[in-house]
């Protein structure tokens, strides 16, 4: 659960840029785990901006590529809502 919200994150960071909590949450993140996820940052895959923004790492890049078919997932289910 922990990597597919990582994932989730990513995937919403990739496509918008860096982006605040608040801003992931509104983007679908889900509210519970969306900070904890960022602050825990297990993986290595999320920055915190100076401004309280967060983007990706090049590890958090390369996991877009390592875990695709769950970010096409993600993808494909954004573009038919």
């Amino acid at each position: 659960a922990y990597r597919e919200s990582a994932l989730f994150l990513a995937h919403l960071l990739d496509l918008h840029g860096p982006l605040s909590p608040k801003d992931l949450r509104n983007l679908g993140a889900k509210a519970t785990k969306t900070t904890p996820v960022l602050s825990a940052n297990h993986y290595g895959w999320f920055v915190k901006n100076p401004d309280g923004t967060y983007d990706l790492t090049d590890g958090g890049r390369e996991a877009l590529v390592l875990y695709s078919p769950m970010i096409l997932a993600f993808r494909t289910v954004e573009s038919d809502v």
